[in-house]
């Protein structure tokens, strides 16, 4: 497999596992609270709705040569129809998220060969950004929902995606080295010991699943996620 065909094979397993691990959600779990701080599941289904939706008229946009803002009002337009959707009882949230889904699913369907060079705004990026983006949010929003798809899972692939994309979390100056991890490119060469998957859910602000520790004696500080493409 080509680079590109390996993430498209994950992004479609990553949809498929999304929607079924939702459509198996009762209301009770809908409310119950996520991984991530003040979010529910339902404010996380909701969110994966609102990035399919927008990631895929980024690919829709750049078939006719042109761009548009990701979110329609920016950061607080994504954040207002998130809290717009929580509101809605979970069977319509579902069905959103699935509407968003098989939109996505179009739109990558749509793209081939050159079309993956094409510009989109969203992290000032290609269309080829845009499919890792939505590579990243369904595998780790599914970890997030917290029904039994964690970290654990992340296939080698994936986790070394992930961190090539957050190396920039990484202090100025500073590389990250252990068993199946090379992170940064600095001087300052700073052991850790642990899965490669547990390396990638730390670097991605998440709970590791098994043990991880630094030559250090604790972990390195972290900088803010990548605004833009590396």
């Amino acid at each position: 497999m080509t680079d590109r065909e390996l993430v498209l094979t994950e992004v479609a397993s990553a949809t498929v596992a999304v929607r079924d691990t939702v459509a198996t959600m009762s209301a009770v779990q809908f409310r119950d609270a996520s991984v991530l701080p003040d979010w529910t599941r339902a404010h996380v289904v909701a969110h994966i709705c609102g990035f399919t939706h927008a990631i895929a008229r980024q690919f829709e946009y750049a078939l006719r040569g042109e761009t548009i803002q990701h979110y329609d009002g920016g950061a607080e337009g994504r954040n207002a129809d998130i809290d717009a959707l929580v509101a809605e009882d979970p069977a319509m949230i579902r069905a959103a998220m699935d509407e968003g889904l098989d939109r996505m699913t179009t739109a990558i369907g749509s793209l081939s060969g050159d079309d993956w060079d094409l510009p989109i705004s969203y992290r000032s990026g290609t269309a080829f950004d845009g499919l890792l983006a939505a590579w990243r949010e369904l595998v780790i929003h599914l970890a997030d929902l917290d029904l039994g798809h964690g970290p654990v899972e992340w296939s080698d692939a994936f986790c070394a995606h992930l961190l090539d994309f957050l190396s920039l979390r990484l202090p100025d100056g500073m590389r990250l080295v252990g068993d199946g991890v090379s992170v940064g490119d600095g001087d300052e060469e700073v052991r850790v010991e642990g899965a490669v998957q547990d390396v990638a859910a730390w670097l991605a602000g998440r709970e590791p699943q098994g043990d991880l520790t630094f030559s250090t004696g604790e972990a390195p500080g972290l900088g803010p996620w990548p605004a833009r493409k590396n």
